[in-house]
This record gives structure tokens, sequence and C-alpha cells, in this order.
């Protein structure tokens, strides 16, 4: 691997950090309207040649397709803001994607409880015959 490819990677990781960043902070102002829900971005991911972008977002709470309608309504309003705070030649268009990977977790936590307490419930049972 040359220097040159490692100095991609890490202006790329770059480049994520700093758009995940500054849309967290202009869709907090464009949902923060929307009561009973918390907007995060949880990851972005920008095209190898940094001309678009996916935004992973978590919505918590009741409203999550309203919220993402808001955001999907508001694109072009968040892109223009985008364009402004960002000093790049190119600022990648960004497109929203909702992150389901909290739900992923709960579900295998949940898992992993059901079969601690099998296993606590089984050593109870066994307990009596040491």
């Amino acid at each position: 691997m040359g220097t040159r490819t490692l100095d991609m990677s890490y202006k790329m990781e770059k480049v994520n950090e700093v758009l995940a960043h500054e849309v967290g902070i202009i869709i907090n102002k464009i949902i923060s309207k929307n009561k009973g829900t918390l907007t995060t971005v949880t990851a972005c991911e920008c095209s190898k040649d940094l001309r678009s972008a996916v935004i992973w977002i978590s919505i918590l709470g009741n409203k999550k397709n309203e919220s993402l309608d808001i955001l999907n309504k508001n694109i072009y309003e968040i892109q223009g803001l985008l364009n402004k705070r960002m000093k790049m030649k190119y600022v990648p268009r960004i497109k929203f994607r909702l992150d389901r990977s909290h739900q992923k977790y709960d579900r295998i936590e949940k898992i992993l409880k059901n079969n601690k307490t099998k296993e606590d419930n089984t050593l109870d049972k066994n307990k009596g015959w040491l």
C-alpha cells in the first residue's frame, strides 16, 4: 500500500467525519421542530470521487417516518446550508438512509438476556445435585 493510498483513505475518513458532524448540526435545527423525536447522524459514507454521500441517521421516538420525510423534503435546503459550511471544491450531494442497526443490537441483547436467564435457571436447578 503506497503513501498515496494511505493519504486518500485518511482524507476520506476526515471528510466523512466532518460531513457527518456538519449535517448533524444542520438537521438538528430542522428536526427540532418535530417534537418527540431524537435524530442522530450515525455515519457518513462518501463515494470515492467525493461527489455523493449517504448519511445514515438514527431516529428515536414515535415519529420516525415523519422525521425522515421532513429531512427528504428539506434536502435541498440542507444541501445548500452544507455547501455554505463546507470548505471544499466539491461538496458531496447527500442522501439520507435510515440506520436500523440499533434495532438489531436491541434484538441481539434481548436474545442474550433470555439465554443468560435460562442458564441461570438451569444452574439454580442443578445446585441441589451438588
